[in-house]
């Protein structure tokens, strides 16, 4: 859960009880749960009793599905083979990113053919963050690691 914008704005912050603020939150949903139901549980705990008088309210501006794969195959086999050649050692499937609206309606929309989304971070990368980053040595290895991954895909029979 984050906060991507809370009013007072930073720097306008008064050490005073403010008459009205708000908060926009994105939220990730999990593997098999619809936006519209998280959204409902959200607003039963948001609402359910406010402290001290404070009225809530909330409004949904967007929910995404998600998206839940097992993956298996050769597209896959070929993957943990690729990425072994350019990092030295076995590849670590997490399984994330079902979440991201695209890669949910990619799924359902091809849901027979492998998905692979691969995503490469260091500690200080601070995903999405305002300060986002990545070491270029890593970046290089990340783009070996693909070059590798198109080629064993080429050499996969059709």
């Amino acid at each position: 859960l984050a906060a991507h914008r809370v009013l007072p704005a930073p720097g306008r912050e008064k050490n005073a009880v403010r008459r009205e603020a708000s908060a926009r939150l994105s939220v990730r949903v999990a593997p098999g749960q619809r936006g519209e139901d998280l959204y409902r549980a959200l607003e039963a705990v948001l609402l359910r009793d406010p402290p001290g008088g404070v009225k809530v309210s909330m409004r949904l501006l967007s929910a995404g599905g998600s998206w839940l794969y097992t993956p298996k195959g050769p597209a896959f086999d070929a993957a943990d083979r690729a990425y072994e050649k350019a990092w030295g050692t076995k590849l670590v499937q997490i399984g994330v990113g079902g979440s991201i609206p695209f890669v949910a309606m990619f799924g359902e929309r091809f849901g027979d053919l492998p998905l692979i989304l691969n995503g490469v971070m260091d500690p200080r990368t601070a995903a999405h963050g305002p300060n986002e980053s990545m070491d270029l040595a890593l970046f290089q290895r990340a783009i070996l690691a693909n070059v590798h991954l198109y080629a064993e895909l080429a050499a996969l029979p059709r």
